[in-house]
């Protein structure tokens, strides 16, 4: 709670004041919060300090000015850029994290536990999700002021990149490309025209294809059961046996999705 609260008030007093006025301060202030990793700096947990700093902005957007809202994109884009650097490489994240208090799981300044780089990729992907499903709401919420502010703060994070899953920035880039058509703003449409060129400038190489993609979860080969290798029994291909129905789907015809097609929901729990 200590450290919690630590983070808190740092971000409210120090961090998100600044962070909206002007862009060369939402670059300070992420580069503040950089250092402080850098300095190691002690009984100060980063990974809450990330945690606060997505769940404030996304609070944030709808209610602030375009200007301050494309101020928090140049903010996160620099944290994004950050995390989903250690995200994608477990080499560097020992590096620059393994030896630092701020990714220690312990509350007291010695060294204990630190977060380790699977459970730290879930949280990256939790905060992709909480600005997500923010700006996706904003974007279909057919408020003006709101469809302003997201376009405003995408036009800054796309660079970074964000979203990062290709999946979710088709989605996201979709549903710009019709509010396009169908706008006769004329201040909307060179705003969200001026969005989807910067989301489509992104370099295809830098995103990846889906959620187990993003976490690393590589998805073993089915092996086919005894049954399915032997063939069907002769005599037996008309029947409604056992066989049968286990083959067949699910009462009510409904499918399981698989977790790639899952990203708007929030990050699976880390692995205790």
């Amino acid at each position: 709670k200590e450290h919690k609260r630590t983070s808190v008030v740092f971000l409210q007093s120090c961090v998100l004041p600044r962070a909206l006025f002007s862009p060369q301060d939402a670059l300070y202030c992420a580069r503040f919060i950089e250092k402080l990793n850098r300095m190691k700096t002690p009984c100060f947990s980063m990974v809450l300090c990330y945690d606060q700093c997505a769940k404030f902005m996304a609070a944030l957007l709808p209610h602030c000015t375009p200007t301050e809202a494309a101020n928090a994109g140049t903010f996160m884009a620099e944290i994004l850029t950050q995390v989903e650097q250690w995200r994608g490489n477990e080499n560097l994240y020992k590096v620059d994290c393994a030896s630092s208090p701020g990714f220690s799981l312990s509350i007291s300044a010695s060294k204990g536990d630190q977060l380790a780089w699977d459970k730290f990729k879930r949280m990256c992907h939790k905060w992709q999700n909480v600005l997500l499903k923010q700006v996706k709401g904003m974007v279909s919420s057919g408020d003006p002021h709101k469809l302003t502010n997201a376009l405003a703060f995408l036009e800054k994070t796309a660079p970074a990149p964000f979203p990062k899953i290709r999946k979710i920035a088709q989605v996201l880039k979709n549903a710009l490309r019709a509010e396009l058509s169908k706008t006769q703003n004329p201040v909307l449409k060179p705003a969200l025209s001026k969005c989807l060129q910067a989301m489509e400038a992104v370099d295809d190489k830098s995103l990846v294809a889906d959620m187990d993609a993003y976490l690393g979860i590589v998805s073993a080969p089915v092996k086919p059961s005894p049954s399915q290798a032997s063939g069907p029994r002769p005599g037996r291909a008309g029947s409604r046996g056992r066989g049968s129905r286990e083959s067949s789907p699910a009462r009510g015809g409904a499918r399981e999705p698989h977790r790639g097609e899952r990203e708007w929901e929030r990050a699976p729990p880390p692995h205790p």
